[in-house]
């Protein structure tokens, strides 16, 4: 009767109201993943290319390089082809390529973005460098193992990208 309509309603309203809040939340997840993994990759090529002696000032240039090949593939970041999915292969035409692999290229391809290995003092910037980032910061690296800090990480690459990218190099 009339008290199984008003129960019906009832629970397709609140159906309704849970569905969109799942709905929600699956939105939150799925962005905030993409966030994270974003930053896995972004520290990950940050961290091999200050290996390779990138210049601070060309951080973004690398990673906007390497956000439009790479994707996280359990954990680790694979290098695909221009369809965003097939893994790329490697020299040996047989294994996937490494994202070292990859950056080796790019010093290859783009060496205005590494500091030059021959010349005399020219990855040298005086005073400057990482030392007044290391004492501005000291313990408080949020690259650090014992100081990490998403939020603060997070504002520093937005604020200060340059400091963000030798803070992270320094963290190892």
């Amino acid at each position: 009767g009339e008290v199984d309509k008003v129960i019906d309603a009832r629970v397709r309203a609140v159906k309704t109201e849970l569905e969109k809040q799942l709905a929600t939340a699956n939105g939150e997840r799925q962005a905030l993943t993409a966030r994270l993994t974003a930053i896995q990759i972004d520290q990950a090529v940050v961290g091999e290319a200050t290996k390779r002696g990138l210049r601070t000032s060309a951080a973004a240039d690398i990673l906007a390089r390497a956000r439009s090949v790479l994707r996280l593939v359990n954990g680790a970041p694979v290098v695909c082809e221009a369809d965003g999915q097939t893994a790329r292969m490697g020299k040996d035409g047989v294994t996937p390529m490494a994202l070292a692999e990859w950056l080796d290229m790019q010093v290859s391809e783009a060496p205005h973005l590494f500091e030059s290995n021959a010349g005399g003092g020219a990855a040298s910037n005086g005073s400057g460098g990482a030392s007044p980032g290391g004492r501005r910061f000291g313990e408080r690296n949020p690259f650090r193992k014992e100081s990490w800090n998403l939020t603060e990480q997070m504002k520093l690459q937005r604020t200060d990208p340059e400091l963000a990218a030798r803070l992270l190099a320094m963290a190892g």
